[in-house]
């Protein structure tokens, strides 16, 4: 009866990972950057899918998805730090933890090379070897490695957003989203002890789905709650969030004072401009600064920010020699690649396609 239970929240939680990736696809072109949460919640739901048939044994029809699940269950945690980020326009203080946070992934395709390119009949034979109830020994490694690992990489999260004032969001829902960091690694550190005293299947699906849910749980409420302020701007919000919706009058008067900042100063063309850097500038809170952008701009910090440094870029392109590099370098960007990127994401077009096609350049 547990197995079926436990196959049911599965095959349900992979129908709510769906729609959550089309969920947050819709709300990319709302001031929002979502790819990297759409890109969680689709590995999310074929992670559920893997377990599903693992569970219900249907994996036999399918051999060639054995193991796929703890390779898979790797990766997730770091999609969604990573689409949190992206999301909430987080700034990266170490850009050299995002390798970190992959390096389980890594290390574990390696291991799983030759066992993923090996014949179905092979895996049935695997598959065989672990009929019951209790793992065996490989599968039991395999399972301690991924909660181990992703406790690691939720601790080395963990550290970051303990500085949680630096996080754009009302300041009680930043206290709930720290004390869920830290239930989130007590539950792989509970996982990790209860695994290695009952190595069960039940054991193994029972925690890996306390990530799953909760990032789950949290993003619908999340969805449900952006969507509502959306919807009704003007209505008034009570109890916790009472304070944390900036009123019209606020909302442009800061509109205008960040207008003035970025227009006076060079903080712009800084590489390592933050919004938590922008937000101490301007004299308001991260979460405050990004309501601005997103009802105010219309954009996110990074459009806003983008935008402007584009603009001064054309003017370098228009009224200079300088190499490309040079006037990446000028306006705020580490690389030259990083430079394209942006100014295409930006005019549809490159630097030297804009200076060349302009008819007022000087610069073929």
């Amino acid at each position: 009866m547990s197995m079926v239970i436990l196959a049911t929240f599965l095959g349900f939680g992979c129908l709510q990972c769906l729609h959550l990736a089309l969920s947050y696809w819709k709300r990319r072109n709302l001031a929002y950057k979502s790819k990297f949460l759409v890109l969680f919640f689709l590995v999310l739901a074929v992670t559920f899918f893997c377990n599903f048939i693992y569970t219900t044994e249907f994996v036999r029809s399918v051999p060639h998805l054995t193991k796929l699940g703890y390779l898979l269950g790797t990766v997730t945690p770091p999609l969604y730090i990573l689409g949190l980020w992206e999301y909430y326009q987080i700034s990266w203080r170490r850009k050299l933890w995002l390798p970190i946070f992959f390096l389980p992934t890594v290390l574990l395709l390696l291991y799983l090379l030759p066992f993923l390119f090996k014949s179905g009949e092979e895996k049935i034979l695997f598959l065989n070897e672990n009929q019951g109830e209790t793992l065996q020994s490989e599968s039991q490694y395999l399972m301690l490695y991924v909660l181990v690992s992703n406790t690691l990489v939720l601790i080395l999260y963990f550290f970051r957003v303990s500085d949680y004032k630096a996080i754009p969001l009302p300041p009680f829902e930043r206290l709930v989203f720290l004390y869920f960091q830290i239930f989130l690694v007590l539950w792989h550190l509970t996982g990790i002890v209860v695994f290695l005293l009952m190595p069960t299947k039940t054991w193994q699906g029972i925690f890996n789905l306390g990530f799953s849910v909760w990032t789950i749980v949290y993003s619908y409420v999340r969805l449900y709650t952006e969507e509502r302020d959306e919807a009704n701007p003007d209505t008034p919000i009570v109890g916790q969030y009472q304070k944390s919706r900036l009123k019209e009058e606020k909302l442009v008067h800061l509109g205008e004072k960040i207008s003035v900042v970025l227009a006076q100063s060079d903080v712009v063309y800084d590489s390592e401009l933050s919004l938590d850097q922008l937000s101490r500038l301007v004299g308001a809170s991260t979460h405050e600064i990004s309501q601005v952008c997103r009802r105010y701009f219309q954009k996110t910090f990074w459009e806003l920010i983008r935008e402007k440094r584009i603009q001064k870029a054309k003017e370098f392109l228009l009224s200079t020699d300088w190499p490309v590099l040079r006037i990446g370098l000028e306006v705020g960007y580490e690389s030259k690649s990083a430079f394209y990127k942006a100014f295409q994401e930006q005019t549809k077009t490159t630097p030297v396609e804009f200076r060349k096609n302009n008819p007022f350049s000087s610069h073929p």
